[in-house]
């Protein structure tokens, strides 16, 4: 698992945490962009966005609407799951803290593909 030492006070921690979510979706995202092998200008299209949501989306910055991350979600094949964040103590014992999941539409895995920032460093499946 990946720690947290290299955050040094809990102002750090705590901003990291606030981040945490988003990173995970900023790289699913991507990851999921370049599988598919698409351009971000590629995805905006079929999802019916601006090439700049992607790249707000992917880099962390603005503030994407639900309804985008949706229809993104929705154009690779995704779909947007939610789960309870787990505490510094539950991480010790949690096999895939913080994970974020993801489901193709024709997959039933509820593996996560990807390893949450913050969590387990295994492999992308």
């Amino acid at each position: 698992m990946i720690g947290f030492d290299f955050l040094r006070s809990d102002a750090e921690r705590a901003a990291f945490e606030a981040l945490r979510s988003r990173m995970n979706v900023g790289r699913l995202i991507a990851h999921w962009r370049m599988k598919r092998g698409l351009t971000q200008d590629g995805l905006a299209q079929i999802a019916g966005t601006k090439q700049s949501r992607i790249s707000e989306l992917e880099g962390l910055r603005g503030n994407v609407r639900f309804d985008t991350l949706d229809k993104i979600s929705r154009a690779l094949g995704l779909e947007i799951t939610l789960q309870p964040r787990t505490t510094e103590k539950m991480k010790a014992t949690a096999a895939r803290p913080g994970a974020v999941y993801v489901r193709t539409r024709v997959g039933t895995s509820r593996q996560p593909s990807i390893p949450p920032v913050g969590g387990s460093a295994a492999g992308i499946a």
